[in-house]
């Protein structure tokens, strides 16, 4: 991982200090394979790229993690049926350095974002599943 913060034109410092902190507790899971981490760009976020792109579904209800994804319901047996409401609300800044990390065993995706100026946001997405 040192090399995604140490190559030219890396992140800046405020960005690195802030990915390093959000990545530390993940860095075995990534290590074992446990965990899948995507550095976000305008590539990854059309809907067009061919990325893995994280998932959080329960079998009743699930949905991609994209910018403008909705809902999906249980429809037959898969799901199928779009529900078009876009529950996610992401920030989009230009100064944004986002990436993605799904973690296999706890069923969580994370959603880390960094500003140069010192703003961290960082979501959490996962699906009940005790229904």
């Amino acid at each position: 991982m040192n090399s995604l913060f140490n190559s030219e034109g890396s992140l800046t410092s405020n960005q690195n200090v802030c990915h390093r902190t959000f990545l530390n507790p993940f860095q075995d899971a990534i290590n074992e394979y446990d965990a899948y981490l995507r550095l976000e760009s305008a590539a990854t976020l059309s809907t067009l790229s061919h990325n893995y792109v994280p998932y959080v579904g329960n079998g009743y209800l699930g949905m991609t993690l994209e910018h403008d994804s909705h809902l999906n319901i249980k429809h037959g047996r898969t799901l199928s049926l779009p529900l078009y409401y876009h529950p996610l609300y992401i920030i989009d800044d230009l100064d944004m350095k986002e990436s993605t990390l799904v973690d296999y065993k706890n069923g969580i995706v994370h959603r880390f974002q960094c500003s140069s100026t010192g703003i961290h946001i960082a979501y959490k997405y996962y699906a009940h599943r005790t229904i």
